[in-house]
């Protein structure tokens, strides 16, 4: 690895200070049951009501700033809309720990779980953001939560599609040992499921198998199992076929997945697989 492709990631101090400002400012706004959602240069509030650790968001109006102070205006809308970016969504959320009775801010930016470009409601996005980072336990421990409810509200019409058969490939791979001495050559059986994405990752599901199509060294046999590469070259050919794809068409396969739609550019992604090059790899 070149040192032009070592990444060093480095603390977003002014986006930290700017959250935390802005903590203090709302602070006085901000009741034991409220959350203030800020989305599109606007304050939103929501009533959290709990029980044990599950939580459940209700709009209940606006949060004005005035020469004097922040003024909470109330609404009779069961929710606010606004539609998806397609650069993803910038929100901050504030609530009080029950626990310490100190301000809690958060910063989500990313994708919710409808395509860029539809309509969600600020109730669904800062639930869904905040289930984002209740993963993280000093988060899950200050605010209280281990859950919050997702509303169900307009939710896009159900498409029935049928079954889609996986695109199947071989990738020839040669299997190296940590010291570099080859441990198995030949090819690997590739599937790529079109029924399911990722959820960790948010792309295609690939299932990369042994299959009996590689000759190993009776030298390692039975001392290196196959497994151990399986995630190196898993990621190597998704991103290989994303470069082949190119990004545009690999999220829109994505997003037809996700959403049971028919699935565009099955035939081009037959054609990504197709002739792929042989791939090193080390446990």
């Amino acid at each position: 690895m070149t040192r032009r492709h070592v990444y060093r990631p480095r603390m977003p101090r002014m986006a930290l200070y700017e959250l935390s400002t802005r903590a203090r400012t709302v602070s006085g706004a901000l009741g034991d049951r409220d959350v203030i959602a800020e989305l599109d240069g606007q304050s939103h509030i929501l009533k959290l009501a709990r029980t044990d650790d599950e939580g459940v968001l209700e709009l209940t109006g606006r949060l004005r700033e005035t020469p004097h102070g922040h003024v909470h205006e109330e609404t009779n809308d069961p929710d606010a809309e606004f539609k998806l970016p397609y650069a993803g969504v910038r929100l901050r959320l504030f609530l009080r720990s029950p626990a310490r009775q100190r301000v809690i801010a958060f910063s989500f930016g990313g994708y919710l779980s409808r395509r860029p470009g539809e309509l969600e409601t600020v109730t669904r996005a800062a639930a869904l953001a905040l289930n984002s980072i209740l993963g993280l336990a000093e988060f899950r421990m200050l605010a209280g939560l281990g859950h919050v409810e997702v509303p169900v509200l307009g939710l896009p019409p159900v498409r029935l599609r049928p079954a889609v058969a996986p695109v199947l490939f071989t990738v020839p791979v040669l299997l190296l040992t940590g010291t570099g001495t080859p441990a198995a050559w030949g090819h690997v059986a590739g599937e790529i499921d079109l029924e399911r994405v990722d959820p960790v990752n948010g792309r295609p599901v690939l299932r990369l198998s042994e299959d009996g199509r590689l000759e190993w060294d009776p030298v390692v046999a039975g001392r290196v199992r196959f497994e151990s590469y399986g995630p190196v070259l898993t990621e190597t050919v998704l991103d290989l076929i994303s470069d082949s794809l190119g990004t545009g068409m690999m999220r829109d396969i994505v997003y037809d997945i996700m959403l049971g739609e028919p699935v565009r550019g099955v035939a081009d992604l037959h054609a990504a697989v197709t002739g792929l090059p042989r791939l090193c790899a080390t446990p």
